[in-house]
């Protein structure tokens, strides 16, 4: 039954955000102010407003201007096997570290959010970030860039 549920949401969101009915949710359905990801984006300030105080704290400690000018760098430091790729727990482990992640609901949500936003950086569906799918323009680097600009902007509190 539970399996049922799932497959009746998925199917009720994904005829509400493919616009174009082609399928495919594109990345412009995605991002359009009414799309999937507007609404994700939604769910997780929604989960991290209940965070408390402590949960919330672990964010304040971040230093992420190390990575905000060499973001290849960050690729080549969390490719802990020397593939030349990201897996999906070598992103969740660098998210984690950099972003100072110590709360286990808050790295559940991070692995959470990894995987649910995993294929639009992972281009060719091969369950890799290579290093043009990292660098690419609205690749995942780019979009950490902003993240982490974002966290020095606030001072470090982030995800409010």
């Amino acid at each position: 039954q539970n399996r049922s549920k799932i497959t009746t949401t998925i199917k009720k969101y994904w005829e509400r955000n493919d616009f174009d009915k082609d399928g495919f949710i594109s990345q412009l359905e995605f991002c359009d102010g009414k799309g999937l990801g507007w609404k994700m984006k939604r769910v997780m300030q929604k989960k991290l407003s209940k965070m408390t105080t402590k949960q919330k704290k672990t964010f304040d400690t971040v230093s992420p201007e190390t990575w905000q000018n060499d973001l290849s760098g960050w690729l080549d430091h969390y490719d802990t096997d020397n593939s030349g790729t990201l897996s999906m727990s070598e992103v969740v482990a660098g998210l984690i570290e950099t972003f100072s992640v110590t709360e286990a609901e808050e790295k559940k949500t991070v692995k959470e959010t990894v995987m649910d936003t995993w294929f639009l950086f992972d281009f060719d569906s091969n369950q890799v970030i290579d290093k043009e799918e990292f660098l690419t323009p609205n690749g995942f680097a780019q979009t950490l860039k902003v993240e982490l600009k974002a966290k020095v902007r606030t001072g470090g509190r982030r995800f409010r």
